[in-house]
Formats: structure tokens, sequence, C-alpha cells
């Protein structure tokens, strides 16, 4: 299924998550960013195809992945997933009185999802990360629409961080991404 951006469509409405920080919004197509003391462009759009591409040919077609992905509570695929749910993607963007700074990599409502200008960067090196670290953050989200819990105290609370290591993205694992 397609992927559709948000970029201020009207028949599209912004989902309302329940954060004093951050909130959904339009995505910029192509940004222009400083980071380490660089000036990076990001074609947004671009970025996200991509990505979406490598999961589409590389964790879509993982067996552990799948298997994984069926025994959360929709009981459905990666493979499934990516070919029969449309998702919408915005930029997450801090409140007021709040900064970029402030703002997880990305976050999830249902098929919506949102990401923050920081999920396309290496925050070490100053550069745009790579396709699969991409890859890896949405896949998270999409763990969350397949059933993984949101709840960071929640004993399960590193399921959709744990879809990374069995969908061929170990390396990307963040022990902290709970919730």
């Amino acid at each position: 299924m397609p992927i559709i951006y948000y970029v201020g469509q009207k028949d599209v409405s912004i989902p309302n998550v329940l954060s004093r920080v951050y909130k959904y919004g339009t995505l910029t197509d192509i940004p222009t960013i400083r980071a380490n003391g660089k000036i990076l462009t990001i074609d947004v759009k671009k970025r996200i195809n991509d990505a979406w591409k490598h999961m589409e040919g590389n964790c879509a077609k993982n067996k552990s992945c799948n298997d994984y992905f069926s025994k959360l509570h929709k009981g459905m695929t990666l493979s499934d997933i990516l070919s029969s749910v449309s998702f919408t993607v915005y930029q997450l963007m801090p409140k007021e009185g709040h900064t970029d700074d402030e703002l997880p990599l990305a976050n999830s409502a249902g098929r919506d999802f949102a990401l923050s200008i920081y999920a396309f960067l290496d925050q070490v090196a100053g550069t745009q990360n790579t396709t699969p670290a991409l890859a890896a953050t949405i896949l998270h989200e999409i763990a969350h629409y397949a059933g993984a819990t949101t709840n960071r105290a929640d004993e399960n609370a590193l399921q959709a961080e744990n879809a990374l290591i069995h969908c061929g993205l170990k390396q990307y694992f963040n022990p902290d991404a709970k919730g």
C-alpha cells in the first residue's frame, strides 16, 4: 500500500497525540538544517521511500521478521502489513515552548506516524544516517501498529524495538527505546 505524505492536504486530519512536548504537523519536503556545524539538505520523501523499499526488500522477506510480527497483537506478518496498510507520515514538531532537541526520533498513532528531523540524522557524525537506520526507526513504529506496547513501564516495553533484532536491523537496536 502507498505511504501518504502529509503536506497540508485538507482531506487528511492530523492526529492529536497526548504529549505536552510535541505534535504532528506538515512534512517539510526538503528541509535544510545545521548538524555538528555542517549544513545538510534532506530530501525527506526520497529518504522515506528508500527506507520503505529496504523494509520491503529485506525485512519483509525475512522469515524471522514475519514470524515476530505475526505474534504481535494484530497477528499480521510485516509482509502483510506493508502490502495491505496505508500509513500517513507527518513531521514530529515541538509544541510552543519546546525545541526540536526535546523530540523523540518518531511517534506512532495507529496508521499514522511522525518523524522528527533527527530521525534522518546520524547525530555522532553530523551527516545523514543510512537507509537501514531510517528503516529501523520506521519499523519500530510499524511494530506499534502491529500491537507492540507503547507503555514504557510495561514488562514488554521493548517489543517494538525487539522487532529490529528479528528483522535484520539489530545493529540499530536501542535498549532505551521503550514503549
